[in-house]
């Protein structure tokens, strides 16, 4: 279009395309919209332009890597859901064992309270006394004992001639020795 070109009536400057529409003479207007000659240059631009016929689609192939990237994938994430589930698991039976240590701990001191009301020295004392017949004992039926020195330990060193494999080897075969004999 850019090479298409009216020239006024009056000889002035040609007029280019779609200038010839917004000119301010209304006869180049005029000209330019009704009287306008055959456009043969069209017609040769269609029979130029090439024939656009469209690409018939290839079918995509799926990579095996990325197949296999989505699987590993799909296993990380199903195994670190049942990795969640076993801690939640855990936690739980976490929780319930220390609520029982706490009524364990607090049943054992209940149970310490007994034991030590049950058992008096004063009381058991009088029992041995009037029920078993026992007696205090006397002054001459106690024995001290004095352990007045420390207690020592003495290793004894060994003699033993070889150091090793060789004295190792040498007592196995003295042994032997006097098996066979």
């Amino acid at each position: 279009m850019a090479d298409r070109y009216y020239e006024a009536r009056s000889g002035e400057t040609p007029v280019y395309g779609n200038l010839a529409r917004s000119s301010p003479d209304p006869e180049i207007r005029r000209e330019a919209l009704y009287d306008m000659p055959p456009d043969d240059s069209s017609a040769a631009e269609e029979a130029e332009k090439p024939e656009i016929r469209s690409v018939p689609r290839t079918k995509q192939h799926i990579a095996p890597a990325a197949v296999l990237g989505f699987i590993i994938a799909a296993g990380m994430i199903i195994s670190l859901l049942t990795v969640r589930i076993r801690l939640t698991e855990i936690s739980n039976e976490s929780a319930i064992l220390e609520s029982k240590i706490e009524q364990l701990k607090t049943e054992r001191k209940r149970l310490l309270i007994e034991y030590e009301s049950a058992f008096n020295p004063a009381e058991i004392e009088e029992y041995a006394i009037n029920v078993l017949k026992m007696q205090k004992p006397g002054s001459d039926q106690l024995f001290y004992i004095d352990a007045g020195a420390s207690d020592k330990v003495v290793i004894p060193k060994d003699d033993s001639s070889g150091d090793g494999y060789l004295s190792v080897f040498s007592d196995l075969t003295s042994g032997l020795r006097q098996l066979l004999r």
